[in-house]
C-alpha cells in the first residue's frame, strides 16, 4: 500500500518520490503533464535564499518552495516490495512492448528493446534504434 505524508521541502532528500500534482508552487496551473499521474523523484535540495528553498527533480525542471512549505511524499510500508510483473520481468533483447504515454496517449509507442533494467518500480528501456524510455511498469502493455 502507498502511503503519502506531508513533509516540510526542508527535510526532503535525494531519492525522495513526491506528489507535486496540484502543487501551489510546483503546479500552479494544474496543467503540468509531469505531475500529473505519478510521482516525481527528488534528485536534491538545497536552501537558496532565507525565504526560497530550491528543490531538483529527474526529468524536470527545478522548484522554488518558500520555508515550510509541505509535500506529499511517497513512503513504503516495511513488507512493501517493489513489483514488476511476470510478464514485464521476462521481456528480453529483441522483444516489443507498447507504452502508453500517461499524458492522455499524446506518445503512445512501440519500442523493440536492445537492453531492459529494472529500478524499483520502474522500466528503463533503451529501444534497437537507441531512442530511451523510462516509466512505470503499468504504462506497458
Amino acid at each position: 500500500m502507498n502511503n503519502t505524508v506531508l513533509t516540510p521541502d526542508t527535510e526532503l532528500v535525494e531519492g525522495d518520490r513526491v506528489d507535486l500534482e496540484n502543487d501551489p508552487y510546483a503546479d500552479p496551473k494544474h496543467d503540468h503533464p509531469y505531475f500529473e499521474s505519478e510521482y516525481v523523484e527528488i534528485a536534491g535540495a538545497e536552501p537558496e535564499t532565507p525565504g526560497c528553498s530550491r528543490v531538483d527533480f529527474e526529468g524536470t525542471a527545478s522548484v522554488g518552495f518558500p520555508p515550510e512549505h509541505q509535500v506529499a511524499v511517497r513512503v513504503k510500508e516495511e513488507d512493501e516490495q517493489d513489483v514488476i510483473p511476470a510478464w514485464i520481468g521476462a521481456l528480453h533483447s529483441g522483444d516489443e512492448v507498447r507504452w502508453n504515454d500517461p499524458d492522455r496517449g499524446r506518445c503512445n509507442r512501440t519500442y523493440k528493446i536492445r537492453s531492459i533494467e529494472f529500478i524499483g518500480e520502474v522500466v528503463r528501456i533503451t529501444d534497437v534504434n537507441g531512442d530511451q524510455l523510462e516509466c512505470l511498469a503499468s504504462e506497458l502493455r
